[in-house]
């Protein structure tokens, strides 16, 4: 019989970064061999539709969600969805938590990092940021690349033909850069919000002979052996390289390194000067990225971990408060707005919430804050 894996998620409304991750998580793990479960707040026909098409993955609402299920594993990201489950009657064996981002408030860790629940981020900058701020110890789960991009792509010439930018924020010199580099006779495609909003894949990215992207992207273009330009709306250090490989991976390839924001002429000059520079090391690099980045390896090493770890939920006074709290806002949110798969069309409410749940709950329910926190609250 096989184990069963619940993964959970807030959004599953867009190609965005959780929602991506997540779902390749989740398919990672049936070719494992595990039976998989996600659970989200915010689903979209769309998004849901697209999970169905590839993969066998169940897509489950939280207002739907049985609790007669019994998970051998959780791996847990966005931590108010997690904290509902557990309250409600979540039947589980071992808990894994995940955090994806270094600034967004529904990120920050459940208060079960504290008692010994491991806690999985996707970069070493995350780590050092996570451990200043809460002195919690976290384990690296990096951006990984699924096993569908283990493609041998032809080895490329020196020609600079075809550009693809992914970007869902895209800024206005990387605009102009575009509008620049096609009088020069290259093709540039944008692919992202507010050009054409569709899932980046190997087939669509091996059509090209450059990436300029941030993110989750620029390991899946390494992995290919395509040259990737590292820059958006924080800027970007320009051509990844052997040098600058590691650094810019400590920041997750985020162009926060140290924000270096250029002109579109800076930009194209760059491009152009620099590709065949890039090419010499692209083979060494792929190497590299198909060592660090590998989905299997690495998700093998998280079950590891996971495994070694305790999962009990403590009986504190901490948790009471955190879980009890927490739970309310989230049934609240569940049963007067009815949330349900129309609920991105609600935009105005969901914001009101979310500032809501930044305010009273996330980042304020550990150990040294406690006390303000149940006397203003409670």
């Amino acid at each position: 019989m096989k184990k069963k894996f619940l993964l959970t998620g807030f959004y599953f409304d867009g190609y965005h970064g959780s929602m991506i991750h997540i779902l390749e998580v989740a398919k990672e793990l049936q070719l494992m061999n595990y039976d998989v479960d996600i659970v989200s707040v915010e689903i979209t026909k769309k998004i849901r539709d697209y999970v169905e098409k590839v993969s066998n993955v169940t897509l489950l609402s939280l207002r739907d969600f049985d609790y007669n299920i019994y998970y051998d594993y959780v791996l847990a990201y966005h931590a108010p969805i997690l904290t509902f489950l557990i309250d409600n009657g979540l039947k589980y064996n071992k808990i894994g938590l995940g955090t994806l981002s270094s600034f967004l408030k529904l990120e920050e860790p459940n208060i079960l990092a504290l008692y010994g629940v491991p806690l999985f981020v996707n970069h070493k900058n995350l780590i050092d940021l996570i451990y200043e701020k809460y002195k919690i110890k976290s384990n690296l789960f990096i951006n990984s690349v699924p096993e569908d991009y283990n493609l041998n792509l032809e080895k490329k010439d020196s020609g600079l033909r075809k550009i693809l930018i992914v970007s869902n924020h895209l800024p206005e010199e990387l605009i102009e850069a575009k509008n620049i580099l096609e009088k020069k006779g290259i093709d540039v495609k944008v692919i992202g919000k507010g050009f054409d909003y569709q899932l980046v894949t190997p087939n669509l990215l091996k059509q090209y002979d450059l990436v300029i992207t941030i993110g989750k992207t620029v390991q899946y273009a390494l992995y290919l052996g395509i040259p990737v330009y590292n820059y958006d709306h924080f800027g970007g250090v320009g051509y990844i390289n052997l040098k600058n490989l590691d650094k810019e991976e400590y920041y997750n390839f985020s162009g926060r390194s140290f924000f270096r924001k250029i002109t579109s002429g800076e930009i194209v000059n760059e491009i152009i000067e620099g590709y065949e520079k890039s090419l010499l090391e692209v083979d060494e690099i792929k190497k590299i990225a198909r060592e660090r980045y590998s989905i299997s390896k690495n998700l093998d090493s998280v079950i590891k971990i996971i495994d070694a770890s305790t999962s009990v939920v403590p009986n504190t006074p901490e948790v009471k408060i955190y879980n009890s709290h927490l739970s309310e806002i989230m049934q609240n949110l569940l049963e007067k707005r009815k949330l349900n798969e129309d609920f991105y069309k609600k935009k105005l409410r969901y914001i009101n919430f979310y500032k809501f749940i930044n305010f009273v709950t996330l980042g304020r329910c550990y150990k040294n804050t406690l006390k303000i926190l149940t006397e203003k609250y409670f």
